[in-house]
């Protein structure tokens, strides 16, 4: 069968030095780790997540499966974005009251977010920061507002000024 070159090769196998660059590239990639910071929460890409989202093409050309980086990246939004949310608020005089979402909250800017993601990832080095925004509030959590501002009661016809969460 040998003799009449029936056997199809495989065109790489274990030590193909293509074979070699691709492991060494996606091992260097599982070595990073980016943490987030959406204070007090952080989120964590380890290796445990790159590992789904590095692949090897025919070629041995070592990529990424945009879809799922960009699906986490949207994930991130669903769970950190607060552009236009509508906040329950207590006032001055102590009323709860909701304050429509206006054009005013966190928004993750999810194109920028991707390329720097792949470019952490393919540093392979650890790294802590915040994601790429497109809009930001003063802090996070609940009331992304901070502890300093003005509030306008037009039913009482009356204002108030907060500064570091005492009004004044």
């Amino acid at each position: 069968m040998a003799e009449k070159d029936c056997y199809v090769y495989p065109t790489y196998v274990a030590d193909s030095e293509e074979v070699l660059e691709a492991t060494e590239k996606m091992n260097s990639y599982l070595g990073a780790k980016i943490t987030y910071d959406f204070n007090p929460n952080t989120e964590v890409v380890d290796a445990s997540v790159i590992s789904q989202w590095v692949k090897c093409n025919d070629k041995m050309k070592v990529t990424f499966d945009k879809d799922a980086v960009k699906k986490y990246i949207d994930e991130l939004g669903d769970k950190y974005d607060t552009l236009c949310e509508n906040r329950k608020f207590t006032t001055a005089r102590g009323d709860t009251v909701t304050v429509k979402g206006g054009y005013y909250g966190w928004k993750i800017d999810q194109d920028a977010e991707y390329d720097h993601l792949i470019k952490d990832i393919k540093s392979g080095e650890e790294v802590n920061r915040e994601p790429e925004y497109k809009t930001r509030a003063v802090t996070h959590g609940d009331i992304d507002i901070g502890d300093t501002y003005a509030e306008v009661d037009l039913t009482n016809q009356k204002m108030y000024f907060i500064k570091d969460g005492n009004v004044v």
